[in-house]
């Protein structure tokens, strides 16, 4: 029986050789000897570099801000690609965009992969879910918290205490307040009595 190999068969049969070969060694390192890794450190770390965490949507995780271009902040959270949040998530505070490379941030996982097999991540979402916590528990608690009157609106004043919420007029004071415009701006202390 004559059985002809054609180029690529040869081609794999040739790299299979170079596997099996006793005195092979690794090129892509040649700082690396596979025998002389003894301890086993380089199968640690590549099993710890290719197992895949559990990632969710809606799932807040911790990430590093790897690099900041004009649309968007690329952010390593540890899975096989980096996430995207768009850039317009971050505040600019004195004509400087409030996020820097190497900063460490909580995002929440909004889709696992776009169309691009990026992560999309949202800062905008962890931090309004961890602001919903937050009034969730002083709430329950009855504790104080603290918050920023930002606007006039029909029967009172918008707060912002992590997220928007609503000051009736009849809490501003003992009396009735005529001039709400003096809150505007201004921080004070709130008790959340509905939530």
């Amino acid at each position: 029986m004559n059985k002809t190999i054609s180029k690529s068969q040869k081609e794999k049969l040739s790299v299979l050789a170079m596997l099996d070969a006793e005195d092979s060694k690794i090129t892509a390192n040649p700082g690396f000897n596979a025998q002389a890794d003894k301890t086993g450190e380089f199968e640690t770390m590549f099993q710890a570099s290719t197992q895949d965490q559990d990632f969710r949507v809606g799932d807040v995780v911790t990430g590093k801000v790897v690099e900041v271009q004009s649309d968007y902040v690329l952010v390593d959270i540890n899975y096989k690609s980096e996430g995207l949040i768009p850039i317009n998530e971050f505040r600019i505070v004195d004509g400087v965009r409030q996020i820097t490379v190497g900063e460490t941030i909580e995002v929440l996982i909004d889709r696992i992969e776009n169309e691009n097999g990026m992560i999309a991540l949202s800062k905008d979402k962890a931090d309004m879910l961890r602001a919903w916590n937050d009034i969730s528990k002083a709430a329950e608690n009855e504790e104080i918290t603290e918050g920023t009157v930002i606007a006039k609106v029909k029967g009172g004043l918008s707060v912002d205490i992590g997220v928007k919420a609503f000051l009736p007029g009849s809490q501003i004071d003992l009396r009735p307040v005529r001039n709400m415009d003096v809150y505007l701006g201004k921080k004070y202390k709130f008790k959340v009595i509905k939530f």
